[in-house]
């Protein structure tokens, strides 16, 4: 984690058929106009910054949403309370079929 500092994980049910995990950090954050656009791929958060050996090329994030959404689940980047982001992870709980 080249900018965002320390980081949390905050792992939650909202709801029976619900996994929700939280990647809380306390880096700069990302604008509300980036949002959108930081899950595309090959777009970067910080793109006035030099690439150097401590960043990436922008695909995390877009590699991240592609494997959410192919097994129904999602990915919402929010603003973190004070300062940072909170990256989250939404997936459908895996059905057990002995219960079935």
């Amino acid at each position: 984690m080249t900018y965002a500092g320390k980081a949390t994980i905050v792992i939650d049910q909202p709801s029976p058929d619900i996994i929700q995990v939280d990647v809380v950090d306390e880096g700069p954050g990302i604008s509300a106009e980036d949002k959108p656009h930081v899950i595309e791929p090959f777009v970067r958060g910080q793109p006035a910054r030099n690439m150097n050996k401590h960043v990436g090329f922008g695909l995390g994030l877009s590699i991240v949403n592609s494997l959410l959404e192919e097994h129904g689940g999602a990915l919402k980047l929010l603003d973190g309370k004070s300062c940072g982001l909170i990256a989250r992870v939404i997936l459908p709980r895996a059905k057990d079929e002995a219960l079935d």
